[in-house]
Order: C-alpha cells, then sequence, then structure tokens
C-alpha cells in the first residue's frame, strides 16, 4: 500500500513494473500457502512476510523517486499495491482459520468467515490508488489541469475524483479477491465443485460487477475516451448540471448560448436526474459523468447474473455474468453517456420480477414489474411497450388463480406503472401548450425517419438530421413551444409516410433488418462513428452478436425441455423490433435485449454442456428397467 501512496507521479516503468509484480507474487503465494505453513509447524511469521513487502515497496519508492514515466504507470504500480494489500489480508484470515481461531461457534459448527473480510483489501487500496489513480483521472478531464509556471494542479473540487479513486480501488480489490479466494478454496478439489465453495458464491456477484466496473473503466482511459459534448450526451450533461444548480428541466443549447431559460422535455428525467447526483458532488465535467454513467449501467449485470440462477442455477449465472461483462455491445454504451445502460438495467430487473410473479402469483412482483417498465419508460420512452407485451399477459397467464384476481392484479401493476410516470406528467403540464406524457424526442424522431434521404439510397432504414435542416432552411423554424414543435415534426413525418406508402413496407423490413443486423451490417460500424463508438470495440460486438444469437436458440430449446417460460425473455426483442419499425434500425435501441441474450447464450452454453456429458453414458448401452424407475441423487438434484 505504501508503494502507491508514495510512487510520486513520473515512475520509472523499468524499476516499478517488475518490482510491483514480484510484491504481488509473494502476496499471492502469502495467501495460497500462508495457512499451510502455519498449520504444519513450518512458521513463517506474517510479520516477517510483511516486512519483506515493505522493504520491497520502500526500495521500489526510493528508486522511482530518481527517474520519469508517465502517470499510467503509477495507477498500474497503485494497482498491483492493491492486490498485495488484498492478498496479504486474505493470508492473515486463512491462516487465523488455519491454527484454529475463530473457527467455532461454540455449537461445534464451523463458524463462515465475515463477507467483510474480503472486502477489506478493497478499502485498503483506496489509499493504494491515490497516487497514480488521481493524476490519471485528472488528465482525462482537461478543464481541471491549470499549468503555472510549468507545473501542471488539479482545479476544482476533489471529492468526484476520489470518489472516482475509491470506486476503482474497491473493484480491484475485490476483483483479486474473486481470483484468489477460489484459487485457496480449489486445493483438494476438483474444478466442477469450485461452485458450491461458500466463499467463492459469496464473492461471485460483487467479483463479476467488479471485474465488469474495471473493464469499462479501462476503456474509457484508453480507447473509449471520445468526448460526447454534442447530441444527446451533451443535453445529458448539461441538464444534469442545471439540475444540480436548481434550474429544473430547461433546453440546455438555448441556456449554454444564449442564458435563456426555455422548458424541455427532450429526453426522459431518469437518466440527466440521476447524473445530477455526481454534479452535485462537484463532478460536473464529462469525464466524471462518463464514470457515473458506467456506475449506472453496472445493474445489467446483476440482472443477467438473477436471471441465470433462477432459470437454471449457478452455472447459468456465472456464465451469463461473465458474458455480460465481456459483450462489447453493452460495456461500450456504458462509457458513452448515452442512457441505455440505465434502461436496460430497468427492464432486466423487470424480467426478473416476472419470473418471480410466475413463481409466486404474488401481488407485489406484478407492482414490482409495473414500477420498473415506469422508470424505464422515464428513461427511454419506447418501454411502454412492455405494459402490454409483458406485464398484462404475464397477470392474465396465470391460469392457476381465479379470473378476479388476475383483472384485481393487472390493475393494480398498471397502477404502479402510471404512478411512477404521473410526477413527470403534472410537472410538464403547465410549462407546455400540449400533453407531454414522456418526451418530445419519440414525436420529432418520425421527420428524421421519414424523409427522401432514409427511403431510399444506401441509409434506407436509418435517420437523417439532414431533411430537417434542410426544411429549416426552406421554410423556417415552426412556432410555438418544444412540445408544439415536436406535435408539428410528427405530423410532416407521418404525412411524409402516407404520401410515400408504396415505399414503406421496404422502408419498415429494412429498419427491423438494421436492428438485427441482418440488413447491410457493415454500415452498422460505419454509422457508428455518428455516436462515437470505437470501431474496433462495435466490430468485435458484431461477430460475438452473432455467436450468442446461435448459443441464444440453444438456450431456449434447453430452457424449454425444462419447462422454463421463455416468452418473458423473448419479448423484449419484440419490443424492440417494434420500436425499430416505428423509427428506424440503430445498434442503440436494441440495448434492452442485449443483457437477455446473455442470459439466453449461458442457457444455450449449460445446454450444450449436459448434452455432451450425457453422451458418454448414452454410447454405453441402454440402461436397464432398475436405472431408469430410480433415477440417482444426482440426477434427482439436477433437475
Amino acid at each position: 500500500a505504501g508503494l502507491g501512496v508514495a510512487a510520486p507521479h513520473g515512475s520509472p516503468g523499468a524499476v516499478v513494473a517488475p518490482a510491483c509484480l514480484l510484491a504481488g507474487a509473494g502476496g499471492v503465494a502469502l495467501l495460497l500457502h500462508g495457512g499451510r505453513w502455519q498449520f504444519t509447524g513450518r512458521r513463517m511469521p506474517f510479520v516477517s512476510a510483511g516486512a519483506v513487502l515493505a522493504v520491497v515497496s520502500l526500495a521500489v519508492v526510493l528508486l522511482a523517486a530518481l527517474g520519469r514515466n508517465q502517470s499510467v504507470v503509477a495507477l498500474l504500480a497503485s494497482l498491483v499495491a492493491v492486490a498485495v494489500a488484498s492478498a496479504a489480508l486474505l493470508a492473515v484470515t486463512g491462516a487465523r482459520r488455519a491454527r484454529g481461531r475463530d473457527t467455532s461457534n461454540g455449537t461445534g459448527t464451523p463458524r463462515r468467515p465475515h463477507p467483510l473480510n474480503n472486502l477489506v483489501g478493497a478499502t485498503l487500496g483506496l489509499a493504494a490508488c491515490t497516487a497514480g489513480a488521481l493524476q490519471t483521472l485528472a488528465e482525462h478531464s482537461p478543464e481541471r489541469l491549470v499549468v503555472t509556471d510549468g507545473v501542471t494542479h488539479v482545479a476544482g473540487p476533489l471529492v468526484p475524483l476520489m470518489l472516482h479513486t475509491g470506486l476503482i480501488a474497491a473493484a480491484a480489490g475485490i476483483a483479486v479477491a474473486l481470483v484468489v479466494v477460489p484459487l485457496a478454496a480449489l486445493r483438494g478439489r476438483r474444478l466442477p465443485h469450485l461452485l458450491a465453495v461458500p466463499s467463492t458464491t459469496r464473492l461471485f456477484t460483487p467479483g463479476v460487477v467488479a471485474v465488469g466496473l474495471l473493464l469499462r473503466v479501462g476503456a474509457l482511459l484508453t480507447f473509449n475516451d471520445a468526448r460526447r459534448d454534442a447530441g444527446d450526451p451533451f443535453f445529458y450533461h448539461v441538464t444534469a448540471n442545471l439540475l444540480a444548480h436548481g434550474r429544473g428541466f430547461i433546453e440546455p443549447v438555448t441556456w449554454v448560448g444564449t442564458g435563456g431559460e426555455l422548458a424541455s422535455a427532450l429526453h426522459g428525467p431518469a437518466f440527466p436526474a440521476a447524473l445530477s447526483f455526481w454534479s452535485r458532488l462537484g463532478g460536473t465535467g464529462y469525464l466524471d459523468q462518463q464514470i457515473a454513467s458506467i456506475v449506472l449501467g453496472l445493474p445489467q449485470i446483476v440482472g443477467v447474473i438473477l436471471l441465470g440462477h433462477l432459470l437454471l442455477g449457478r452455472r447459468a449465472a456465472l456464465i451469463g455474468g461473465l458474458l455480460a461483462v465481456a459483450y462489447p455491445n453493452i460495456w461500450v454504451t456504458d462509457g458513452t453517456l448515452f442512457v441505455e445502460g440505465l434502461m436496460a438495467g430497468f427492464t432486466t430487473f423487470a424480467t426478473v420480477c416476472a419470473y418471480r410473479y410466475h413463481a409466486t402469483r404474488r401481488t407485489r412482483w406484478a407492482v414490482a414489474v409495473g414500477a420498473l417498465v415506469g422508470l424505464a419508460a422515464l428513461t427511454r420512452g419506447e418501454a411502454l411497450l412492455l405494459v402490454p407485451l409483458l406485464l398484462v399477459p404475464l397477470v392474465l397467464r396465470a391460469r392457476d388463480i381465479e379470473w378476479r384476481r388476475r383483472l384485481q392484479q393487472t390493475a393494480i401493476g398498471v397502477a404502479a406503472f402510471v404512478a411512477v410516470l404521473a410526477p413527470w406528467m403534472i410537472y410538464n403540464t403547465p410549462r407546455f401548450n400540449v400533453f407531454v406524457p414522456l418526451s418530445t424526442n419519440s414525436n420529432e424522431v418520425l421527420f428524421y425517419a421519414n424523409c427522401d434521404d432514409v427511403y431510399s439510397g444506401p441509409a434506407i432504414g436509418f435517420w437523417s438530421f439532414a431533411c430537417q435542416v434542410r426544411y429549416r432552411e426552406e421554410f423556417g423554424e415552426p412556432p410555438g413551444d418544444q412540445a408544439e414543435k415536436a406535435e408539428f415534426w410528427r405530423s410532416e413525418g407521418i404525412a411524409y409516410a402516407k404520401a410515400h406508402w408504396q415505399r414503406l413496407p421496404k422502408v419498415v423490413i429494412a429498419r427491423v433488418g438494421r436492428q438485427w443486423e441482418l440488413f447491410r451490417p457493415g454500415q452498422t460500424i460505419d454509422f457508428a462513428m455518428v455516436e462515437d463508438r470505437p470501431t474496433g470495440a462495435v466490430r468485435a460486438g458484431q461477430w460475438m452478436y452473432y455467436g450468442l444469437m446461435l448459443l441464444a436458440a440453444a438456450g431456449t430449446w434447453g430452457l424449454r425441455r425444462r419447462g422454463r417460460p421463455v416468452w418473458p425473455l423473448w419479448v423484449q426483442a419484440l419490443a424492440v423490433t417494434l420500436t425499430a419499425a416505428y423509427a428506424y434500425g440503430t445498434l442503440r435501441f436494441r440495448a434492452p435485449f442485449e443483457p437477455i441474450l446473455c442470459v439466453l447464450a449461458a442457457a444455450g452454453i449449460v445446454a450444450l454442456l449436459d448434452h455432451r456429458l450425457r453422451r458418454p453414458a448414452a454410447t454405453a448401452g441402454p440402461p436397464d428397467a432398475a436405472t431408469v424407475a430410480a433415477p440417482s441423487t444426482t440426477q434427482e438434484a439436477t433437475v
């Protein structure tokens, strides 16, 4: 830990990196073998081990003070220091158990280690990361750097930088624990039994989420670092800062340009309201809010894990969580300051609650589905499709309860949905001359998606802002407030679609084809430049998407064989398809289905693994009648 605190900015990587790797290897070895050393009598006092690590760290610090290098090296040194601190702490905990201390609660039952034992190392990482992480984060916030007489200073509040540093340090500590604790538990056990180890299962969800956070932040600080100072990210960024200063939901472009305050409901309120909490702490820069966006997108991973566990148990939860961490179409969105990550989190948890309702038929789960769909609709308006597609069929299909009870639960669930939306609708009523239930953008987009540029040619099925620019140049700006203007653009878009109804079926097919990357998939990568998505990540996400879809087909087959309902999963795909048919096909609109795709792919991998494991038994010969009549305990447990 002292390495990360004392190593100055500009430490030489040639000295720091090997020493850090050596210290990290010593910490991991201490964890894996410390308990055995104490138990077998070959004592290696932990004071001596700690002294060795301290001497190594001190030597590295002294040598590092003599050289220069970039801040990324200092950040790497800090993260390795987190690994050392976490591993050493876990080693001490394991040694205490091995010596027989604190292993029983007085009843003869072994006492489980407290879950916080695995997280204290992350707390130590808060101090270990300060030297490298603060400088690296500051360098990615140009508005925070001030150069005076050749010396670079960090301007503005340090609270958001410390908050981000704490998140990175905590994620690093938990990720280390996710790796080393299973390795320690693996001694004397076979790999398939590892998921049954309590210390491993308790660490799995926070560990996978921590790895997801590190991956997303790492991408943000390297290749996914384009500044989102235009379009929707600009709207969310400025609106969050305006909310933090008590100015409400006003039009950000007008306020930045002229200082005027015009009422705005261009997008839903949920995402900028969530970002405003970071702004209230002083995190008003793009990097601050991009990290906040990453944090808001992490619940998707938790939802995938919960869905996998509900449907198929621990294996599906493990595989699905890892897929959600690695899938570029999920983590790229989380760092782009777009709203889809938060919306996908709400819709994924709505699906979790739908399966809870299917298992229990309790009213509270129907209420939870309605409330979560309402929150998703406040994030992106098209989520309201889940009311008729998910909530209503979910309750009405519950044939094991009486019809009157089903109607009551449906009404209560819809009431919960309306109750979530009601404050926003009431807030908008006096601000506009026309009723605005969610946002004005859903009306305006009809003009972008219904014009000459996107009804033929290479951009068919997409959208074109140039159409609106040409209309303004020829006819001027339509009159009225923002809601009245949106109604005007909506009427113009519908009028164009009616006038060109012969081409509309072809355009709708192109939209849906683009949505599922079946029509001109190469343009998906080209059009990603519009949203400043890294081309390499989009290309990797496209290939992984095709593979996941193949696995999803096998997963659907496997779930149906086990008697699990699959329509609550695929209804997300139907909602995405309807959205594309109404508006246009784009990668962003598929975001609510991406976590579900990871769940289905995990189910497909589980089904293929089970099929492969059954093959040797099938080739060994037909089972006898007694075996068929009396299945084994293992088979019963599996079912």
